[in-house]
């Protein structure tokens, strides 16, 4: 099975926030400015895009590009459509409790029952005798539905971990270890070499970016979006098309590959370049690794800046040699390893 699980919790909130809109303001739901509003939030909410960027309070950054929605429709609408489009955005404001974007500290039913007495007092509706019950039961079924789908991809036999990068800011390399124990017979080497090779191998990656993919998720989530890691990635899967789109479509979504960059060694870059940079046209964002077959001239490090980071060991023969003519990489990551 293939997962995009970003994709999937984005598309099942859409689903919600269209549902719940239409609910709670019935007849006079509007699907168009409903849908303006739901990208907009969708877009600020997951890609952080849109929003006042010196705004540090995430859920205000959020509104703010609502905001600007607000005044975009009201610009372009009647004057009739003017009360209901600023009701959808004073509405939204609900919806940052409801997707987790704040934390809500009272009874649900009492967070609901706040949220019908606007609809009545503020909004000016009538009363409707379900409505209370009906939103509820959504918002109950929302919350419940997007943890415990967040809550499936746990797993007691694996475990993320995470080194950071020395002397570079919230950049960090991936490293996933197996929890599970394996019978007496096999020695500590032999375990090693069948989890870290062919298809055991493969496999252990698409596992890595599941979780790594999750844990990203949870980041966005709390408003987190500037740390981003640095995954392995198996030069066997581009000779296997099935499990290499298996591979990449758990990190295929643009929210996703701004976090999660790809490495590859210069020589495996060489033989698998018109793969890598298809993969790039596609969002993918790649680093590469420095080797003993690059060849260092200021020409050949310029083409470097295809790559979001260049990784250079210390260990590296020729390290000294190659920092000399990297003053134009700004994105150089020194590996200490």
């Amino acid at each position: 099975m293939t997962y995009n699980i970003m994709a999937e919790y984005i598309d099942y909130t859409k689903k919600f926030l269209y549902e719940l809109l239409e609910e709670y303001f019935k007849e006079q739901y509007d699907k168009e400015m409903a849908k303006e509003y739901i990208e907009t939030y969708i877009d600020a909410r997951y890609n952080n895009y849109g929003g006042n960027e010196n705004q540090r309070v995430f859920y205000r950054r959020i509104y703010s590009a609502l905001q600007k929605k607000e005044e975009e429709l009201t610009y372009n609408a009647d004057e009739e459509k003017h009360s209901m489009i600023k009701n959808m955005l004073e509405t939204f404001q609900y919806i940052f409790y409801i997707d987790f974007v704040r934390e809500i500290k009272i009874e649900l039913r009492e967070f609901v029952n706040q949220m019908y007495e606007k609809r009545i007092t503020k909004f000016e509706m009538k009363r409707d005798g379900t409505l209370k019950d009906n939103l509820y039961k959504m918002i109950k079924k929302f919350r419940e539905e997007k943890e415990k789908y967040l809550k499936s991809f746990d797993s007691e036999d694996f475990e993320l971990v995470t080194t950071k990068y020395h002397l570079i800011k919230d950049v960090y390399k991936v490293d996933l270890k197996y929890n599970f124990k394996l019978p007496y017979i096999f020695s500590d080497k032999a375990i090693q070499d069948v989890y870290n090779e062919n298809i055991v191998n493969e496999d252990k990656y698409i596992i890595e970016y599941l979780m790594l993919t999750v844990f990203n998720i949870r980041m966005i989530l709390d408003g987190k979006f500037n740390t981003q890691y640095l995954v392995d990635f198996p030069m066997s899967l581009f000779g296997k098309t099935k499990k290499l789109d298996q591979a990449l479509r758990i990190i295929n979504d643009p929210a996703i590959q701004e976090k999660i960059k790809i490495k590859v060694k210069y020589r495996d870059f060489i033989i698998h370049r018109n793969d890598i940079y298809e993969l790039m046209k596609n969002g993918y964002k790649f680093a590469v690794i420095i080797d003993d077959s690059f060849i260092i001239s200021k020409e050949h490090i310029k083409k470097l800046e295809i790559f979001n980071f260049v990784i250079l060991s210390k260990k590296l023969e020729y390290f000294d040699e190659f920092q000399e003519y990297a003053d134009q990489l700004e994105n150089l990551i020194i590996d200490e390893g």
